[in-house]
């Protein structure tokens, strides 16, 4: 395993496995009111999703254009949306567990913790709080474009987490579309280079 890989797979288990709580929130200003959090991260039985690298890695014989994640949604029950993530350039799978709630993607975790993967209810800029240990996760836009083979998403809303534990100035950085989801990752050093990534196969 190398090491740029190895840098986004802790972020993803940074993002996705550390507790947090959420609380009821009223509406405040500047919130990105106009779409529910389901417009930017539609779940239905039997989507999927498919990445590919944009960030080549020699040591793992990895091309830009290689898959890396395939995510798709098996089943519902009660609001509770079932996801498969298979990380191919690692050959291992995980199960994931979301629900929509009060402006929010939430992550239902096996040990009954509960972490806010996007909250449009805070305003944009606003950091919210990503599990326990500091790290904290802000939207930074809401009219960002994003081309990829060719097909342009317009009206984006990108989403930065920083303060990751052990990676001094690491940001992670998710764009997500409107009607699709999430659309480009990447990871950024300190110096904002871009060090791992990946894009949605629009050509799947």
């Amino acid at each position: 395993m190398t090491k740029l890989w190895k840098v986004g797979i802790c972020v993803l288990l940074a993002i996705f496995l550390l507790p947090a709580c959420e609380e009821e929130q009223e509406p405040v200003e500047g919130a990105v009111e106009s779409l529910s959090v389901a417009d930017y991260y539609p779940l239905e039985v039997g989507q999927e999703w498919v990445y590919t690298a944009t960030v080549a890695d020699p040591d793992k014989q990895l091309e830009i254009g290689e898959v890396v994640k395939r995510v798709q949604v098996e089943s519902v029950e009660e609001g509770v949306y079932t996801l498969k993530v298979n990380y191919h350039v690692y050959y291992t799978s995980e199960k994931q567990r979301l629900t929509y709630r009060s402006m929010s993607l939430i992550q239902l975790n096996d040990d009954g913790s509960e972490v806010v993967l996007l909250n449009l209810n805070t305003a944009v800029g606003k950091n919210w709080a990503v599990g326990s240990e500091g790290m904290v996760c802000q939207i930074t836009a809401t009219d960002y474009t994003v081309t990829i083979d060719e097909k342009t998403f317009n009206d984006c809303l990108v989403a930065e987490t920083t303060n990751i534990p052990g990676q001094s100035g690491l940001v992670y950085r998710a764009v997500y579309a409107k009607g699709v989801g999430l659309v480009e990752e990447e990871w950024l050093n300190a110096q904002g280079e871009v060090i791992s990534g990946a894009v949605l196969c629009v050509n799947k």
